[in-house]
């Protein structure tokens, strides 16, 4: 699992108590297994060990928020067509 510096991620409801209420974390830095954060509204910052992020991951504590461009590409590629046709 890749995790770069700058992606943004959306926390939710279940954990945010645990990030003091942010919405969002967004990875400032990686070192060796442990990963640096930002919360957004300035209302932190924080590690954790790089096993515990794929664990949220995977759990869905967190998800990676997509940039418009990453959008675009996804509809571009059709990936974004979950919508029933009417007609």
């Amino acid at each position: 699992m890749l995790i770069e510096n700058g992606t943004e991620y959306d926390i939710s409801e279940e954990v945010k108590k645990n990030f003091f209420f942010s919405d969002m974390l967004i990875i400032s830095g990686k070192n060796g297994n442990t990963i640096r954060f930002k919360l957004s509204n300035g209302k932190g910052y924080g590690s954790m060990p790089l096993q515990h992020m794929e664990y949220m991951i995977r759990k869905g504590h967190i998800s990676e928020r997509l940039s418009n461009r990453q959008l675009r590409e996804e509809i571009k590629q059709g990936k974004g067509q979950h919508e029933d046709q009417i007609g």
